[in-house]
């Protein structure tokens, strides 16, 4: 009784300025709001669905996703990876309806001047940068598929680009790394993150995108652009992974990367 008539004595008062409060309380913040966006275009975009309404929901829900990877710290490689599993659905929709699929997501090492988050971070994802670029090496010179010496190079530059950077007092990367298992599984391996059979090429690059999503969720100190560049680039090699061949099983994924 007593909480109603203060609440009868409030709307006397101020009524316009009350409503107005209770409803931007009411309000989603932009986390909440992304997250049930992307949870209702995931689930529409299940089979069993026309095909074109499959591929509007991808749309949305990769639009969804990569706002959850910025603004729900807790969720970050959560929406990287199914961001960058929706975005390939799209395409693959795309080409099915005969449309004209979006470019695959891509990052310019060379455009980038700062990075504002914990230096130990960074040279990991440093690490994880040079191992593929020699790693891709190997299978190039094998002349297994997709494993091409523009891309090993293209890893071995972000890893120079990053370094200099990080302003790391020593050099992470060690240029040169054990072989046996590639030569031993040029083209296929078991990802030993996750158990699954996969390309060899595609659990290189998976690997790589997993030293982002790392850092995504155990940076102490980043910045909100920072947050956001790694999070695209995250989305990026991910993405390629799938192209590669990499499983489309993102809970495999999420759970090896919250350990």
């Amino acid at each position: 009784m007593a909480a109603g008539a203060l609440l009868l004595s409030l709307a006397g008062c101020s009524a316009p300025n009350l409503e107005a409060q209770v409803d931007e309380a009411a309000k989603p913040d932009t986390c909440e709001s992304a997250y049930e966006s992307a949870v209702l275009g995931r689930n529409a975009m299940a089979a069993g669905r026309p095909l074109m309404d499959r591929y509007l929901n991808a749309l949305i829900a990769s639009s969804s996703w990569s706002k959850v990877a910025t603004s729900c710290p807790s969720r970050a490689a959560e929406g990287v990876v199914h961001a960058a599993q929706s975005s390939y659905m799209a395409q693959q929709f795309a080409s099915r309806l005969g449309l004209s699929p979006a470019s695959a997501p891509t990052v310019d090492f060379g455009t980038l001047v700062k990075l504002d988050m914990d230096t130990d971070t960074l040279t990991r994802i440093v690490l994880e940068e040079d191992r593929a670029g020699f790693s891709v090496g190997v299978l190039a010179a094998r002349g297994v598929p997709d494993a091409t010496l523009a891309a090993s190079d293209a890893h071995k530059t972000a890893a120079q680009r990053l370094f200099s950077l990080s302003g790391a007092g020593s050099d992470p990367r060690q240029k040169v790394y054990a072989v046996d298992d590639l030569i031993a599984n040029p083209q296929t391996t078991q990802d030993p993150a996750t158990k699954l059979d996969t390309p060899t090429i595609a659990a290189i690059e998976m690997n790589c995108a997993r030293s982002y999503l790392t850092a995504l969720t155990d940076s102490k100190h980043i910045s909100k652009n920072t947050l956001a560049w790694l999070a695209d680039t995250a989305k990026a090699r991910v993405w390629h992974a799938y192209e590669l061949g990499y499983p489309l099983l993102d809970e495999a994924m999420l759970a090896q990367s919250a350990e």
